[in-house]
């Protein structure tokens, strides 16, 4: 059972927060006192009521992207900088006719009120997540909360500016300040804390781990790059400290003792996620965005995603493979390197990435999302609803949700 919260308390908590960080002298609090504030916060009272009944014998369909549709000053449609309940509703009505049920919607790219990130000054309404999640209860839609573990984001530089040395650092010795150090432990407790927060405020259904990985240099992650990412002290120390090397050893990036202890970083994010849920008496399914479009091995090498781990310490519920429409046998493959490693109760949602490579017309979208099904995914994901609208896929959608899972995987 869930710790009871009301809307009065958070705000009213939020309120005196304020108001005690614009009275205080020239002290703030320090970013230790923020994030011990926030995670005393109870979590929402409905976080996790709202069960979508659903034909198992139909398959998921969800979408990655923001809460809302509208067109920008040059007519395109965009998800971004949603700021009224008409483009809020546009998509709420989309999805709803069409047979999208689930909404990952990244939390940093609305404004989701925070005493820990920074805000979007060209977003006005803070209520329009809230009004987001009602809207699409109501509709029979599911919410994730979707956040970018390591990847930096503007509203994290509060953060930044109060934290040196949270990025990643490469073999040459360059920073690369996009990207946090999954090692660095006041990073992993910030993530967290901006989760809490969140779960304290909206009573989303799941959450959805993107960037829960290290860093690449290699933009299209070949099948043999090697992660050049975890050269700053927090990683170093503690790898070399584990095997017990002398100050001096320096690994090179394809050691696979280095391989797998960055890789651990990555999975002590979620176990520890896992751990602050418990603790609030929170039960939500965790889905992890799987990057590398080779599948599991070349994940492992690349960006330091151990699957197979977050499999086996039973840590994610789901997974969202990141792979492109432009070789559906590659997509297949590497599919199957995710599904045979999955739990009886663990998901695999085959990706429609329409902001990649590949052919994102209705013919091709709608034979990958078939060949998907049959090798045995429970459900298929798209990137972004902005780009389901642009490329006129609703009615595409909408026959993919009206698939039986047997008939398919019973046709040669």
């Amino acid at each position: 059972m869930l710790r009871p919260i009301s809307w009065l308390l958070f705000f009213g908590w939020s309120l005196l927060a304020g108001v005690a960080l614009k009275e205080a002298s020239a002290e703030e609090p320090s970013w230790d006192q923020r994030i011990s504030q926030v995670m005393e916060i109870l979590p929402h009272a409905q976080l996790g009521a709202f069960r979508l009944q659903r034909d198992p014998d139909r398959p998921i369909l969800s979408y990655y992207g923001g809460i809302g549709l509208k067109r920008d000053e040059n007519g395109e449609w965009t998800n971004y900088a949603i700021s009224s309940h008409e483009e809020v509703d546009r998509l709420i009505q989309r999805c709803h006719a069409h047979g999208m049920t689930r909404i990952c919607a990244n939390i940093m790219f609305q404004t989701t009120a925070s005493n820990l990130l920074g805000p979007l000054p060209e977003v006005s309404d803070d209520a329009m997540f809230a009004y987001a999640v009602q809207q699409a209860h109501a509709h029979g839609i599911e919410v994730y909360a979707d956040v970018p573990v390591f990847g930096r984001r503007r509203r994290d530089e509060p953060f930044i500016a109060a934290n040196p040395g949270v990025f990643c650092e490469d073999v040459n010795g360059d920073v690369d300040t996009s990207f946090f150090s999954p090692a660095n432990s006041r990073v992993r407790e910030y993530r967290i804390a901006v989760l809490m927060e969140a779960l304290a405020q909206y009573p989303v259904d799941g959450i959805q781990l993107d960037f829960i990985r290290w860093e690449s240099n290699d933009p299209v992650l070949k099948l043999a790059a090697i992660c050049p990412f975890g050269y700053e002290p927090a990683m170093l120390d503690r790898f070399l400290e584990q095997h017990q090397l002398g100050a001096d050893f320096v690994p090179q990036p394809e050691d696979r003792r280095f391989i797998q202890a960055r890789a651990d970083m990555v999975s002590l994010f979620i176990a520890e996620l896992r751990q602050a849920l418990v603790e609030r008496g929170v039960s939500l399914p965790i889905g992890v965005y799987n990057s590398n479009g080779y599948g599991r091995a070349a994940s492992l090498r690349n960006v330091c995603q151990d699957w197979q781990a977050w499999e086996q310490q039973n840590l994610v519920d789901e997974h969202s493979p990141m792979f492109y429409l432009d070789d559906r046998p590659l997509l297949i493959s590497s599919l199957r390197s995710v599904l045979e490693i999955k739990r009886t109760n663990s998901k695999v949602f085959g990706p429609i990435f329409l902001d990649g490579p590949g052919e994102c017309g209705p013919e091709n979208v709608e034979a990958t999302a078939r060949e998907m099904i049959k090798a045995g995914c429970d459900g298929i994901w798209f990137c972004r609803e902005m780009e389901v609208e642009r490329y006129g896929l609703w009615p595409t959608v909408k026959r993919i949700s009206e698939w039986s899972l047997s008939d398919v995987r019973s046709q040669q």
